[in-house]
């Protein structure tokens, strides 16, 4: 089971990442991971893959991620460094 975490801590956790050689040269991610954290509980819909295609990526109302996979790539870029930087610092 997770620990619940405030918004304060929460906030040193992104500070620590940001400053981190990981992530040093990823700010687009660091802000998908952040606009993700913050989206997770106060978005009813959910973090679903159009929402965050249409919410964080700016694309339009006819955003179809069949045929843009610009959320899955990347997600997967962010989960591969958290993974990295959970491993290494």
């Amino acid at each position: 089971m997770l620990k619940e975490v405030g918004p304060t801590e929460l906030d040193e956790v992104l500070q620590r990442m940001e400053a981190s050689a990981t992530f040093e040269r990823s700010v687009g991610l660091l802000r998908l991971l952040r606009f993700l954290v913050e989206n997770a509980e106060t978005n009813g819909q959910g973090l679903k893959e159009t929402y965050i295609g249409t919410t964080f990526y700016n694309r339009d109302a006819t955003y179809d991620p069949r045929y843009d996979s610009i959320v899955r790539v990347n997600t997967k870029r962010l989960r591969e460094r958290l993974a990295r930087y959970y491993a290494e610092e």
